[in-house]
């Protein structure tokens, strides 16, 4: 093996006696890492304001340009298509803000492999 550098600390000596390996060991102490600290709440919500001015404003355009659902499938298995399709969208998206706010990863990606 290699020589040990000069500043390194010695191992502690360990004890010939057979037994002592299955004695109780030396408490272990924990330091936990202070937690980060989250910026103040009229911030985020200023935040938030800015992310749906945008879809307010789509809203307000669609509706101003006159969009109409009149091109939307009539028969019913055409239109059950189009709704289950529109709302598996619609699911996935639910799901996004669900892992945002509480999900973790795994349950997540079981039940986006449900839809």
């Amino acid at each position: 093996l290699p020589e040990r550098p000069e500043k390194a600390p010695r191992p502690p000596q360990q004890s010939t006696e057979p037994y002592s390996r299955y004695g109780p060991k030396a408490e272990i102490s924990h330091i936990f890492r202070i937690p980060e600290k989250l910026p103040a709440k009229q911030l985020s919500l200023v935040f938030l304001g800015v992310i749906v001015l945008p879809f307010i404003g789509f809203l307000i355009g669609l509706m101003r340009l006159g969009v109409n659902i009149k091109s939307f499938p009539s028969s019913t298995g055409s239109a059950i298509s189009a709704l289950l399709f529109h709302g598996g969208i619609g699911a996935v998206l639910l799901l996004y803000v669900l892992f945002w706010l509480k999900l973790d990863l795994f349950t997540t990606l079981k039940a986006l492999s449900l839809l």
